[in-house]
């Protein structure tokens, strides 16, 4: 496994939401998730309901695409990441885990069913015009 550079762990650790793109049967779908990264697992864990639309789309098609983006004018401190990856249900002992972050990062949740996610990485691009205008930084698995 190629390790995942420092920049884009800061980035990663230093957002919370991320916007996932699925797709089942040609219809595309895109929503907004909250998450903690899982920095030993190279993955995003975010909580969504299986009834949701997104959701049932990535239960079908495990393959998506997100993009995790600091908001930003000035155009000298655009960052961001395109990412694809692949989602798996978290459980048994990881869920443990994760649950245990996800709540440390979002206490409100504490008192929910959680049905917890994992985005593992498999592409990532990263735009940093801190570093240059335009400055790329790709990391594959």
């Amino acid at each position: 496994m190629n390790k995942l550079p420092a920049q884009i762990i800061e980035f990663i650790s230093s957002q919370f939401v991320f916007s996932l793109a699925t797709s089942k049967n040609n219809h595309p779908y895109s929503a907004n998730c909250y998450y903690v990264p899982s920095l030993s697992n190279d993955e995003l864990i975010f909580a969504s309901d299986p009834k949701t639309n997104h959701a049932k789309q990535f239960i079908e098609n495990k393959y998506v695409s997100a993009t995790i983006s600091l908001c930003t004018d000035d155009v000298k401190k655009i960052k961001g990441l395109q990412i694809t990856g692949e989602i798996t249900l978290i459980e048994g002992d990881d869920l443990v885990n994760a649950k245990e972050i996800y709540i440390q990062k979002f206490p409100i949740a504490k008192d929910m069913e959680l049905n917890l996610w994992g985005l593992k990485y498999t592409f990532i691009k990263m735009t940093d015009n801190s570093k240059g205008f335009g400055k790329k930084l790709i990391w594959q698995q």
